[in-house]
Order: C-alpha cells, then sequence, then structure tokens
C-alpha cells in the first residue's frame, strides 16, 4: 500500500501514474502490476496486445484483452473515439487520468457508451465519459457500476440509465444530459 519510497527510506501511497512504474496508480495507493494493465492510448494502433510498451487505440480490442482476474484494470489516456461498447459478466476498472475521455459514437449502431449486463461490474476512476447520441452508462440484468472523481457530459438521453443494477456515484459530476443525469426504472442508485 505504500509503493513510493525515497532516498530516506520512507515510503507513501502512490498518487499520480506516474508515481507506479506501470503507469497505473490505484484509488487506494497502492500500483497495479503492469501485467494486470491494458493499455489504451490515443493515437496508438487499433490493434495489437495493448502492453504498456504497445498500447492500443481500439477499444474493442482492449476490452478483448481484459480478464477479471488476470488484467482487470484499463488505464486510459487521452480521448478514445467512437466508443459504444458492450460489457458483459466481467469486472473491469477503468483508470484515467487528466484528459482521459471515452467519447461516443457518433454514426453506425449509436449505442450508450457502455452498456453494461449480465452482472457486469464496472468501476471508472478520473474519467470523462461525453459525447453520446445515447446514454453515458446503461445498466440492465444486475450489471453495476461505481463512478468515482468521473464525469458524463453532453449525452443526448440520460447520464447513467439504470434499468437492472445498481449505481454508485462519488464525487463525480453529470451535466448536459438530454433527459435526466440520473435514472432508475429498476435498481437502485447509492
Amino acid at each position: 500500500a505504500t509503493p513510493v519510497c525515497g532516498e530516506d527510506s520512507s515510503c507513501r501511497a502512490c498518487e499520480a501514474h506516474s508515481d507506479c512504474g506501470s503507469d497505473a496508480c490505484l484509488p487506494d495507493g497502492s500500483c497495479a502490476l503492469e501485467s494486470q494493465v491494458v493499455y489504451l492510448k490515443e493515437g496508438a494502433p487499433a490493434t495489437g496486445n495493448c502492453t504498456k510498451a504497445a498500447p492500443c487505440s481500439g477499444i474493442s480490442t482492449a476490452l478483448g484483452q481484459t480478464s477479471s482476474s488476470l488484467r482487470p484494470y484499463v488505464r486510459v489516456t487521452g480521448t478514445i473515439e467512437n466508443v459504444a461498447e458492450i460489457i458483459s459478466t466481467k469486472a473491469l476498472f477503468f483508470l484515467g487520468g487528466p484528459g482521459a475521455v471515452l467519447r461516443g459514437e457518433q454514426s453506425g449502431t449509436v449505442d450508450s457508451i457502455l452498456r453494461l449486463t449480465n452482472g457486469a461490474e464496472v468501476m471508472l476512476y478520473d474519467l470523462t465519459l461525453r459525447d453520446s447520441m445515447r446514454s453515458g452508462i446503461r445498466l440492465e440484468n444486475g450489471a453495476s457500476v461505481r463512478l468515482e472523481r468521473s464525469r458524463i457530459f453532453e449525452v443526448a438521453d440520460h447520464g447513467i440509465f439504470v434499468a437492472g443494477g445498481s449505481a454508485v456515484v462519488m464525487q463525480s459530476e453529470i451535466a448536459g444530459c438530454g433527459q435526466r443525469g440520473l435514472y432508475v426504472t429498476e435498481g437502485e442508485l447509492i
């Protein structure tokens, strides 16, 4: 829990991604192992293994590399465009930072930025979701989301639409929604 050590042998929790060799500081102050992280970076090739040395920019590719037990962390750097992804059954943790954005799909099937279903458990930390022609996040079939220090804005429908599941929102901003910021038809909001 105290991975950053100084010359005087005192150690402390990480405070920024740059404090960690993996470039992935977790909210509890520990560093993720590089082998646990999928690296999603603006300007990188769309496909690949999404490692720190060779990040990818394609969110579908990145999510295909994730695993609830082996690679549960998705480190987002920059703006990832045209995001409309379905996450089913996985437990994942998105780590953002300054300027980390998932921008909604602007044409095509046009779904929510993230649609979580079938018990998926997702945490978003220090990440912005924006510019969706639908909702920012849609929950269904027992999925859950935890938003911490994150933002959802400029979406045509709801910021978070809970149609079967649960949402926890802490120190986050939801604004500029065409409908409601938070809307629950079945499930709970904490």
